[in-house]
């Protein structure tokens, strides 16, 4: 973790979001969805880091949740409201580095059940 976090601060954010569903969510669902934002979200070279994290209490215990940082020149509610039509609920913010969305989303990736991953858009044709 300690090695990703310099080069997350490189980069020039622009929004800190949080993805539910509306059924439960695995680790391999959670790969997956993250590859569908970044595919439609995404455009060339800009950037999604995300990390699931696992609910701890309640009816979703077990399933997981994901936060992500965006470089991206869609706006949050462009994200959001696409999001929300597919998948479930957004909560999609513009991203302010004052407020240490690098470090609370990179604190999953030391917890012992995690995943996580850099997405980087291509160019489209």
């Amino acid at each position: 973790m300690e090695a990703w976090l310099p080069y997350l601060r490189e980069i020039s954010w622009t929004q800190f979001a949080t993805f539910t569903t509306s059924k439960p969510l695995t680790l391999r669902s959670a790969r997956r969805l993250m590859e569908k934002v970044g595919t439609r979200v995404l455009r060339d070279r800009e950037k999604l880091f995300w990390c699931a994290e696992p609910f701890q209490l309640g009816v979703r215990e077990g399933s997981y949740h994901v936060h992500a940082l965006l470089e991206t020149r869609q706006s949050a509610k462009q994200v959001e409201d696409w999001y929300s039509k597919k998948f479930g609920r957004a909560d999609v913010r513009r991203y302010d580095s004052k407020l240490g969305a690098v470090g609370y989303v990179a604190k999953y990736m030391a917890k012992e059940v995690h995943d996580y991953d850099m997405l980087v858009g291509k160019e489209k044709p």
